[in-house]
């Protein structure tokens, strides 16, 4: 067992990247920028409050889950969860780069009725 003592160090890490680059990204960078002009204004402030309460959650019942399941099999879910988020922002977000508002909202339009 003392040759996983380290483990815990390198999944807070990779939980920490993996979270800047997935799960933080969605509120800020995401809703910002898909989302259409009309409803932005209305929805921004809504996703950052759910966002925040999501987060309070987490930071306040961490003592009990690191409690119950251990530093090891939490920090082994958060890396997990954050590496999903990151697989989705990655591979099912499309790409803005270099595109103007109005091709950004049709993009997003025609996403959602193909779902």
């Amino acid at each position: 067992m003392l040759y996983f003592r380290w483990l815990p160090l390198l999944i807070l890490v990779l939980y920490f990247i993996l979270f800047n680059i997935g799960l933080s990204s969605y509120v800020w960078v995401i809703t910002a920028e898909i989302l259409p002009n009309e409803i932005r204004d209305a929805v921004i402030p809504f996703a950052i409050l759910v966002s925040s309460v999501l987060w309070f959650l987490v930071t306040f019942f961490f003592n009990a889950m690191f409690e119950a399941f251990g530093g090891l099999y939490l920090f082994l879910f958060y890396g997990f969860t954050s590496l999903v988020f990151s697989f989705v922002s990655l591979f099912f977000l499309p790409e803005i780069t270099g595109k103007f508002s109005e091709e950004i909202v049709i993009m997003s339009y025609s996403l959602l009725k193909l779902r």
